[in-house]
């Protein structure tokens, strides 16, 4: 409001200084103007009725009037002051002097002698010297000799100037006044709608798009104001497109699977979209590449984009405490001397790349024993071992026994495969959790029983229902009670149990004592074909994929799965599940 305030107080005394100096110079101008014009207006009048009075004076002469009567006469007639002078240079008539002697200072003398040498009359200007006063003469020859001489003072003159003179400049005063009421009144009915204007303009530089003047004005303001309108309405059109094209960009952008982030012509990143945030994990505008994902190849590669040249780089990247990232980057410049860069994960494949070349090579090993033991067996039985009935006994029974084995491979594989691949939908529902567990206990018990272990159902367990697939929930606990048995030493215990751990979760737990599992090997164990101790794996006849297969099972119906192992109370396996 104080600013407004201020540019219409500035306008106004703009438009009054503007006015002023208008009025005055044009007053100015005319002071200075009528002086020489109303001299040379005046001059003339005066110059052709002083002539008047002589022509009447020496017509008054050439009809014998005398010489005294002829000047007051004519004088008289033009209220001027007329004198005759004879031959001699003599003064002989004067309307000034009534009979006496006529004294020779009142004759121009200069101006008889003009007068007699030419037909026509002189005219000629004298300042009185003691008074300053002004006084025109026109003299011309006369009959017989004479000269007339007409003159007038000008001091009645110089009065009507010095009132014209005052006239003008009080004049000129009324007219500045004048001028600055109706500029002021003037400015009051212009600068409201320029401020109108204004505001509205400074309203859509603002950003408030709904800004209009609405004027009815049929003037050039009007004009204007018509003018705004159309531009704000069409600037409204084409900011409503670019927020549709922006909209439509950061859908796409946040929509991508891939990291992407731009920089500026000074590598400064402007712009990332929702992966990029959701991979660093904290803001990155206003950092540098390098500052941000800390790479030196991907810091010289945008160096080089912002050169114009377009690059393809690896990289591998760790972010806070997590493990190290491997990403395809491609750099490319754009046309504002920015660079745009597209960061493609690797991670996952080249997780999935060494998980298929452990995969075959574990699978290769897990399948060469086997097959190796019973072609040995078959091509001894062949050479002669049939002939020996004992013999042939004992390696059948090993034939029958790696096939057993090679078949658990195999069946395993094909389980892991359709849970990896196939993905097949569980029917997730509400379960007796301790039904199931008493269920899997009572059908190991035998197994347990003939190794000297104890397998029991913890029968302090609260009575909880977790959501889970029977089927799946089953063959989890199956796996976990049967590694339980086969890696517990004689005399040891298993003991299954269940527990709350919050308001809507539900652990089931598989507890075998005399085991340890060391911490490094913890995160593993859930891999395909992963030993912790090959040896023994060999010895009690495992696969090397149950608990990858527990892992998927338990990944499927929303749950999780931890190990936890100590040298004197043993290992236990921990599933949590929703609770019912």
């Amino acid at each position: 409001m104080v600013r407004r305030h201020t540019m219409r107080s500035e306008l106004r005394r703009r438009l009054i200084l503007i006015t002023m100096t208008a009025t005055s110079a044009t007053v100015m101008t005319i002071v200075m103007l009528q002086e020489p014009l109303v001299e040379l207006r005046v001059s003339q009048s005066i110059e052709e009725e002083l002539l008047e009075a002589v022509d009447e004076a020496i017509q008054l002469l050439s009809r014998g009037t005398d010489p005294e009567e002829a000047a007051e006469r004519a004088a008289a007639s033009f209220d001027c002051r007329v004198t005759v002078v004879d031959r001699r240079g003599h003064p002989v008539g004067d309307s000034g002097y009534d009979g006496a002697a006529i004294p020779l200072a009142e004759v121009h003398l200069a101006l008889l002698q003009r007068a007699r040498g030419t037909p026509a009359h002189a005219f000629a200007e004298r300042t009185n010297p003691f008074t300053g006063v002004p006084s025109y003469f026109v003299a011309k020859r006369g009959p017989d000799g004479h000269v007339v001489q007409a003159s007038r003072s000008m001091r009645a003159v110089e009065t009507t100037r010095a009132t014209v003179r005052f006239v003008l400049f009080l004049a000129g005063g009324i007219a500045i006044l004048i001028g600055i009421v109706l500029t002021f009144a003037l400015s009051q009915v212009l600068l409201r709608p320029i401020h109108d204007l204004m505001n509205v303009a400074r309203a859509l530089a603002d950003g408030d798009l709904r800004a209009r003047t609405r004027t009815t004005r049929r003037d050039e303001l009007g004009d204007i104001g018509r003018a705004l309108d159309r531009m704000a309405d069409q600037l409204v059109d084409r900011v409503e497109s670019l927020r549709a094209e922006e909209s439509r960009l950061w859908t796409i952008l946040d929509a991508m699977s891939e990291a992407v982030f731009v920089t500026d012509e000074r590598g400064i990143i402007v712009l990332t979209n929702a992966a990029f945030d959701r991979l660093l994990g904290e803001p990155a505008v206003g950092r540098t590449a390098m500052e941000a994902l800390r790479s030196p190849e991907l810091h010289s590669a945008v160096d080089e984009a912002r050169r114009g040249v377009s690059s393809r780089v690896e990289l591998r990247v760790r972010f806070g405490l997590g493990e190290p990232k491997d990403f395809e980057a491609f750099v490319a410049p754009m046309q504002d001397a920015g660079v745009v860069v597209l960061l493609h994960d690797l991670s996952e494949m080249k997780r999935t790349e060494r998980i298929r070349r452990d995969f075959v090579a574990n699978a290769s090993h897990e399948l060469r024993t086997p097959l190796t033991a019973i072609r040995g067996y078959a091509e001894t039985l062949r050479d002669g071992a049939l002939e020996r009935p004992e013999a042939a006994q004992n390696f059948v029974e090993v034939i029958l026994k790696h096939t057993l084995r090679l078949q658990a491979l195999v069946d395993d594989l094909v389980a892991l495969s359709t849970l990896e691949v196939k993905m097949p939908s569980l029917s997730i529902e509400p379960l007796d959790g301790a039904s199931i567990a008493k269920d899997v206990v009572d059908g190991l018990a035998a197994r347990a029983e003939a190794k000297g272990l104890t397998l029991r159902f913890d029968e302090d367990s609260p009575p909880l229902e977790v959501r889970a697939d029977a089927k799946a929930l089953d063959q989890v606990l199956v796996n976990l009670v049967d590694n339980a048995i086969k890696y517990t030493p004689r005399g040891g215990a298993i003991r299954v149990f269940l527990e709350e751990a919050g308001d809507d979760r539900v652990v089931v737990g598989v507890h075998n004592t005399g085991t340890f599992i060391p911490v490094p090997h913890r995160t593993r164990i859930f891999e395909r074909f992963y030993r912790v101790d090959f040896g023994r794996v060999r010895d009690v006849g495992g696969t090397g994929l149950g608990l990858a297969i527990v892992k998927h099972l338990v990944d499927q119906m929303r749950g999780t799965i931890r190990v936890e192992s100590d040298v004197r109370e043993g290992t236990t396996f921990l599933v949590t599940l929703p609770r019912a």
